[in-house]
């Protein structure tokens, strides 16, 4: 097992910036006795450091200390001037514009014109505009424009724009895949913890049977839990072991828009909490 180990409180001589989870910093005092944790320039290790989902936030401060964990490093800090807090390519953004390297951050922030290929690795944000791919890795964010095509992976988010498609690879963790009107959503892997989406006249597809998949009008649905315009739902019975199938067409049989429906005995049933 990996020994912890916090060091002792320093006090710089110029303040510093640090990259750290906004919902987290929020729910603690600024002067409290509650010590934040964070990434110091976007340098060490996002988990040792608490960093979830958006928002992220930058703080500068002017005293610290290092929080190691085997060959994790993260900063530990309390007075804090909140800096930004935001999406995550506005704080790492924020961290360059105050002078952090980008080429050093571990997490990582790669933006790209139409077109073009944005790649970043676990932990990373990848922006594409119209056209372009956007791929990340475990964590990741990934951002494509109309007709782009978005890719991550565990507990990641792939957005993509009108026309895309946004795919989410996960095998474990709560992960999202949106797609705009027209766009194909598809969620692969085998988490049960994915939210497939897409727009209008889109198409969601997702693969385990417990995921969230839903299209707009005239939208077409393939997973478990499903709302649309045509919906196939494939569910397996746990106590059964029997795999569901039934589908539906929103306007026939009962089968209202804009609702969750579950397979159930050869027939949609709306779903718990529908």
């Amino acid at each position: 097992m990996d020994e912890y180990f916090e060091g002792d409180w320093i006090t710089l001589t110029e303040p510093v910036y640090v990259l750290c989870d906004g919902e987290n910093l929020a729910s603690r005092p600024k002067d409290g006795d509650l010590d934040h944790r964070g990434l110091l320039w976007g340098r060490g290790n996002p988990n040792l450091a608490g960093l979830g989902d958006e928002p992220w936030a930058v703080v500068k401060v002017s005293s610290c200390y290092e929080i190691r964990k085997g060959h994790k490093t993260a900063v530990g800090f309390r007075d804090h001037d909140l800096v930004m807090e935001g999406t995550r390519r506005a704080a790492l953004e924020a961290l360059i514009h105050f002078g952090a390297q980008a080429e050093a951050l571990t997490t990582a922030l790669q933006v790209v014109d139409r077109g073009a290929v944005a790649q970043t690795p676990n932990w990373g944000t990848s922006i594409a505009g119209d056209f372009g791919i956007a791929k990340s890795g475990l964590v990741g964010r990934s951002e494509a424009g109309a007709n782009g095509l978005a890719v991550t992976g565990d507990y990641g988010r792939a957005y993509a724009g009108e026309g895309g498609i946004a795919v989410v690879d996960a095998e474990d963790g709560y992960s999202i895949a949106n797609a705009g009107h027209g766009g194909v959503a598809v969620g692969l892997g085998i988490s049960s913890m994915l939210e497939i989406t897409a727009g209008d006249g889109g198409i969601a597809i997702c693969r385990h049977f417990s995921g969230l998949c839903e299209a707009g009008d005239h939208g077409i649905v393939v997973g478990g839990h499903v709302a649309g315009s045509l919906l196939i739902s494939r569910h397996r019975d746990f106590e059964s072991g029997t795999l569901e199938t039934a589908t539906g067409v929103v306007g026939q049989n009962g089968i209202e828009p804009n609702v969750r429906y579950l397979a159930k005995n050869g027939v949609l049933e709306r779903a718990s909490g529908a």
